[in-house]
């Protein structure tokens, strides 16, 4: 190996120290108590770097590297068993876990706005105190529609509806009653017919554009290469089929789930929203 190869090498090797550019301000002080998905919180920059946020406000999400200095750095594979019971055991680097050996985390966020040198975001699952290390701006080329990743389900229906709704407002960017309707329908089709964005399941969805376009964003179904997805346009409530091999499942909107504004679990029943059929 040549001295200058030698060289290259043993900078590669040699790591700076790295410097915080800021911290987070939280109402979470608990890692175990972060809710899923993050909460609205600040990220307040040391004032040498106000300068970098010059324009930020162009991006409505950043992404942001943080340093989890709470966190275990000895274990290298965990069962995610608190968010799903049914999950296997996975290397800290085949999860967003934690606890692994550097525990720079990567967090996607909507951007709030800027004051001076704060950042007001949502959907921040850092707690308070937590070191920022870099804050980078999210771009449309970061987006893979579909892509083949797993899926880990939490026990109990209010935070697997409120993920949902989560995932189907990043897609469609509006909390209306169709994206609502369209996540009960996704949240009763996941229970009977299994992950939302299996390859071989197809979805038929008759409606509203809005409807579609929630369905759309949870099943990260493509209307060609492969087409998993059919949509004929029509007027609400709407009607969606789910269908795999061995199993279909139409689930039809009553004229009640119309223009509602409480869709929280206890307030209105599955029974009230739409008719399934399973054959």
């Amino acid at each position: 190996m040549s001295p200058e190869s030698i060289d290259r090498q043993q900078g590669a090797d040699m790591i700076p120290e790295l410097t915080p550019i800021g911290r987070v301000h939280s109402p979470v002080t608990d890692p175990k108590k972060m809710v899923r998905g993050g909460v609205a919180a600040t990220i307040e920059l040391d004032p040498r770097y106000a300068d970098a946020l010059l324009n930020i406000e162009e991006h409505s999400h950043l992404w942001i590297l943080t340093w989890f200095h709470l966190s275990d750095r000895e274990t290298l594979q965990v069962t995610p068993g608190r968010l799903d019971p049914d999950a296997p055991t996975y290397g800290v680097f085949g999860l967003r876990a934690n606890r692994r050996p550097n525990p720079i985390a990567l967090s996607l966020v909507e951007l709030v706005r800027v004051e001076g040198a704060t950042l007001h975001v949502d959907g921040l699952d850092a707690v308070d105190g937590t070191p920022v290390l870099d804050i980078k701006s999210y771009f449309e080329r970061d987006c893979v529609f579909s892509p083949k990743a797993p899926v880990l389900r939490p026990p109990e229906r209010g935070p697997r509806y409120a993920d949902l709704v989560r995932l189907a407002r990043q897609h469609h960017r509006e909390l209306c009653a169709d994206l609502h309707l369209g996540a009960r329908m996704a949240l009763a089709a996941e229970e009977r017919i299994g992950k939302l964005t299996s390859p071989g399941l197809l979805v038929t969805v008759e409606g509203p554009r809005c409807l579609v376009d929630t369905i759309q964003g949870l099943t990260r179904a493509r209307f060609a290469n492969p087409a998993r997805l059919t949509y004929v346009e029509g007027p609400g409530p709407g009607v969606t089929v789910w269908e795999k091999p061995g199993a279909r499942l139409v689930i039809s909107a009553t004229d009640s789930a119309a223009g509602r504004d409480d869709w929280a679990l206890d307030a209105v029943s599955d029974e009230e929203l739409f008719v399934i059929e399973e054959a």
